[in-house]
């Protein structure tokens, strides 16, 4: 090896060991940086997904509250809708009979308000009773709220549908002397001087009297 060969390693040799060390730092500091941006990464995206999970379950509340709404103004509006077809069957009924109660329609929604408050069996579900018992002709407005109660109590004790409860008492308080039979198909019984004041009442066109009876025991047995 030449004077000049021996002279350009030697000075080969010291750029090396010159820049060795600053490369292997500038390495590890970039390997560093790399892991760093690697860890970032991943935690915006955890960010991300919890970004995307947070506004996912919000959107989920809202839908949630969004169809709570819906549902109740739902709710809201068929309560409209069936209140007016219960007024109207009540007008109608009164109509066709008519009047044969002496009540009104306001009178009617009134009575059942009042029931409502009493028995906390909801207005509309008594005046669809009420609109079946208007039909029996001979049950006027002087006992027809206090039938309306006992088939409350009846209903409420037998655990049976109201409208039902208002045929059979309908149909018992319209002739009372053969009401008593069929009211004692479902237990109710009266004794021989009831049935003998009954059948007096009636036969002398005092129909009230005779109902009267009749609402009296059946208040005592329910």
């Amino acid at each position: 090896m030449t004077t000049g060969e021996q002279a350009e390693l030697i000075v080969n040799l010291r750029l090396r060991d010159q820049f060795t060390g600053p490369v292997k730092k500038l390495q590890g500091n970039l390997q560093t940086l790399d892991r760093q941006t690697a860890q970032l990464q991943r935690g915006l995206g955890k960010v991300g997904q919890g970004l995307k999970t947070g506004f996912g379950n919000a959107a989920k509340i809202a839908g949630i509250g969004i169809g709570f709404l819906g549902l109740q103004i739902k709710a809201g509006i068929d309560q409209l809708i069936r209140f007016d077809s219960i007024a109207a069957q009540t007008n109608a009924v009164l109509t066709s009979t008519k009047n044969a109660a002496g009540l009104t329609a306001d009178e009617i929604v009134t009575m059942t308000a009042s029931l409502e408050k009493l028995t906390g069996i909801e207005k509309e579900t008594t005046q669809e009773a009420a609109n079946l018992l208007l039909t029996f002709t001979n049950i006027k407005d002087d006992v027809f709220p206090d039938t309306l109660a006992v088939i409350q109590d009846i209903s409420t004790a037998m655990g049976s549908d109201m409208n039902q409860e208002a045929i059979r008492l309908g149909k018992a308080l319209n002739d009372p002397i053969r009401g008593m039979s069929a009211l004692s198909e479902v237990g109710v019984t009266f004794n021989d001087v009831q049935r003998r004041s009954i059948e007096r009442a009636q036969k002398s066109g005092n129909m009230f009297k005779a109902q009267s009876i009749i609402l009296k025991e059946l208040r005592k047995e329910f």
